[in-house]
């Protein structure tokens, strides 16, 4: 009889429902993230004080109450701000309605030798729900742009006070413009010229070109043999300069 009983014991066990597991919430979306440097403009490898808002809308039909998010940050993002806030747009205390779209914010300084591209971090969600603490995980990418490159047009060329066969001494000048949308700090500039031109020295420099603005390089002291034959000749012009960003990134591109 007992054997009978532990058999039927056995088998009703095997027919009882097992506990469920609740699987995580998915109350909460991400809806969009926005990265942008101090400034308002692109964010680039050294950006420091780097604005990340990420906003996130809550659809339970259950009402959520002082809803937190703490975020977690790739290896060579450091944040200024602390990495758990409350939503800019939200009174502790009151309560999330399905619909509701909140604002998380957080200053972030990226490290200098961090590479251009998109990365991923994770957003730990915690909110009261019927009393209850809960949890939801998020993911978002923050970009990093490639440092924008020296773009300087030359705009004239011309000769001070002649340009002619036997001219000496006699100065170069070219007007350059900087096309880019950083700064130039310091701008040197070496050029070649036809071996019948002598000159004295070919380097100079310029310094504080913003964007779209004019500058002159000056070359002094050459002098154009007698033999040359007039005519127009082109030159090379090689540049190197310091750029920053309008959020302070100092750089050196060629």
């Amino acid at each position: 009889m007992r054997a009978v009983l532990a058999i039927l014991g056995l088998v009703l066990a095997l027919l009882a429902p097992l506990p469920t597991v609740s699987s995580p919430p998915s109350d909460w979306t991400l809806q969009s993230v926005t990265f942008v440097s101090r400034t308002g403009g692109d964010v680039y490898p050294g950006s420091t004080g780097a604005l990340l808002t990420v906003s996130i809308l809550y659809s339970s039909n259950q009402s959520a109450y002082n809803p937190v998010a703490c975020i977690n940050l790739p290896a060579g993002f450091t944040l200024r701000s602390p990495s758990c806030v409350a939503p800019s747009n939200y009174t502790l205390g009151y309560a999330v309605t399905s619909g509701s779209l909140l604002d998380y914010r957080y200053i972030v300084d990226v490290g200098k030798y961090v590479s251009p591209g998109v990365y991923v971090f994770q957003l730990n969600v915690s909110y009261f729900k019927e009393g209850v603490l809960t949890y939801q995980v998020l993911y978002g990418n923050l970009t990093v742009s490639p440092l924008p490159p020296l773009d300087v047009e030359v705009r004239d060329v011309y000769w001070t006070p002649a340009g002619y066969p036997g001219a000496y001494p006699t100065s170069l000048v070219i007007e350059v413009e900087n096309n880019g949308n950083t700064t130039i700090t310091r701008l040197d500039a070496e050029v070649s010229l036809p071996d019948f031109i002598k000159a004295e020295g070919n380097r100079t420099s310029i310094s504080t070109l913003p964007p779209n603005g004019v500058g002159t390089l000056v070359y002094n002291g050459l002098a154009i043999s007698p033999d040359a034959a007039p005519g127009a000749y082109k030159g090379l012009l090689l540049l190197n300069a310091t750029l920053t960003t309008s959020d302070g990134v100092e750089y050196n591109a060629s």
